[in-house]
């Protein structure tokens, strides 16, 4: 939530902070093995956009049509997330994530 907020506040130096802190988190949550992946999938339902983004972006090799959804469901925003989010379907279908 925090790397999404300061990324649309544009304080990169949070938003940098933050990035680190959740590569963390993701990492800590793949090896739990399939309860941390469960646990990632349900961050596809939280209320925040950014954290439902991130959870997208790392769940494509855990359940990508279930990702897939959410990405576009968040690439319908005029936001940066929801251009992020379309250009992460898009470099996921290039075969690039």
């Amino acid at each position: 939530k925090k790397h999404g907020e300061a990324t649309l506040s544009g304080d990169s130096n949070i938003a940098n902070k933050s990035y680190d802190n959740l590569i963390n988190s993701k990492e800590k949550l793949f090896a739990h093995g399939n309860c941390g992946k469960k646990n990632l999938i349900e961050l596809l339902n939280h209320e925040n956009d950014s954290v439902r983004l991130w959870a997208a972006t790392h769940c494509l090799h855990v359940d990508a049509p279930l990702a897939i959804e959410a990405l576009r469901a968040l690439a319908e925003s005029d936001s940066i997330l929801g251009f992020s989010a379309s250009m992460v379907i898009e470099e996921y279908n290039k075969g690039n994530i």
